[in-house]
């Protein structure tokens, strides 16, 4: 199964499907990670609603509890990402979890599947991840959980371009509340991912006896969601930011479709959820 990381006026959502590959998880000794987190309830039915605002637009997402998985003798729970009523999920966190498999490992949930990035003008990028860390409940502000890292190559109007990413997820910050779409949230622990990215191509200049490496797009955190998690009613509120900005000396050398420069933010309101 995979899916396609969709971006319309920026808005870039990822999609995590199917299975396989692998992820650097820290190793430790902790006793704290051997009990179940309780900030993403994943019983079976469970849904949480959410509005999705970008733009001065509002729309609104469905998150469902699906049924269980069995992946290489672990159990996970199929989740169900669309919009409200129905449709394709227009948020980063329900797009994010769509037809995705979630379990519980102790303290920390973990993700299997493939997440898959269309930057303006190139053809998706797909990552295969097993047992990502999305979320770690006793993680403290800065730890990396998990680390994917790789490398994709286009040859986009006979350009020929290397993308270099990392995908990554970091704990943060503990809050006492959140007052989130008027309503007060208690006992909040956040969580970060992180898409980076950089863009080179490999050009012979006439009067260059060798090729060249031009870097069309430096090192940059294209993507970066902040997630927040309440104990015992999961994801309450998160903001997304989009942006990047393409290497002005190169910027000729791009083929028409990609844009110079690209900024767009959204923000998803836990608006109603039913826990089993």
């Amino acid at each position: 199964m995979k899916t396609k990381f969709l971006l319309t006026s920026f808005f870039a959502m990822i999609l995590f499907t199917s299975c396989s590959s692998s992820s650097d998880e820290p190793i430790t000794s902790d006793p704290a990670n051997l009990i179940p987190t309780t900030y993403l309830p994943i019983s079976a039915s469970n849904y949480w609603k959410y509005k999705v605002s970008s733009q001065g637009t509002d729309t609104y997402d469905l998150l469902t509890v699906g049924n269980n998985v069995t992946i290489n003798s672990l159990v996970y729970k199929k989740m169900i990402g669309t919009a409200d009523p129905s449709g394709p999920a227009a948020g980063f966190y329900c797009t994010t979890l769509n037809n995705n498999n979630l379990r519980i490992d102790g303290s920390s949930l973990k993700l299997t599947g493939t997440v898959s990035y269309a930057f303006p003008g190139a053809t998706p990028i797909s990552i295969d991840l097993n047992d990502f860390v999305i979320f770690k409940q006793n993680a403290t502000s800065g730890d990396i959980l998990s680390s994917v890292s790789g490398t994709s190559t286009q040859t986009i109007n006979s350009i020929p371009l290397t993308f270099e990413y990392t995908l990554k997820s970091l704990g943060g910050d503990a809050l006492p509340s959140l007052l989130s779409n008027g309503v007060t949230y208690n006992d909040i622990k956040k969580s970060k991912l992180i898409f980076n990215l950089k863009i080179t191509t490999i050009q012979t200049i006439p009067g260059v006896p060798f090729p060249i490496t031009v870097v069309i797009l430096d090192t940059q955190d294209v993507v970066t969601s902040t997630l927040n998690y309440s104990n015992n009613k999961g994801m309450v509120y998160s903001n997304t930011v989009f942006n990047y900005t393409i290497n002005p000396a190169a910027a000729a050398l791009l083929p028409a479709g990609f844009p110079p420069t690209g900024n767009a933010t959204q923000d998803e309101y836990l608006t109603t959820y039913l826990l089993n």
